[in-house]
């Protein structure tokens, strides 16, 4: 039987230890992980790997988590890659951002809850 190809995550957290965090326990779930630490370097690394889906932190420097959704969305090859935002400030999400991401998981977030969102989302 032919093995699935593993599905790329782009995990965009500025925070090393969160991001270590989320992408052990997706790489324990056999996902290929890509991070970024802002939103420019996100929006650049879509282009190359090309993600099935993304965690996105809201406070980013440069470019944050709020405008890079939006330049996410406005793109025709990226506006329907399923995002997940992870944040602390989840709760500030206008009605349109929260309608344009596929789940809100505030921190401190459960790994568990977590898993289950990417794999809900990441289906081949």
């Amino acid at each position: 039987m032919a093995r699935k190809k593993a599905q790329t995550i782009l995990v965009v957290e500025d925070d090393p230890t969160t991001a270590e965090l989320i992408s052990d326990a997706l790489a324990d779930e056999g996902y290929k992980l890509v991070v970024a630490r802002e939103g420019g370097e996100a929006l650049r690394l879509i282009r190359e790997r090309h993600p099935s889906a993304i965690t996105l932190d809201l406070a980013l420097p440069g470019i944050d988590g709020r405008s890079f959704l939006l330049s996410l969305r406005s793109d025709e090859a990226t506006k329907r890659t399923p995002v997940i935002v992870v944040s602390a400030n989840s709760g500030n999400l206008t009605s349109f951002e929260r309608r344009s991401v596929s789940q809100v998981i505030p921190k401190p977030f459960d790994l568990d809850e977590l898993r289950s969102a990417v794999a809900g989302v990441a289906r081949a």
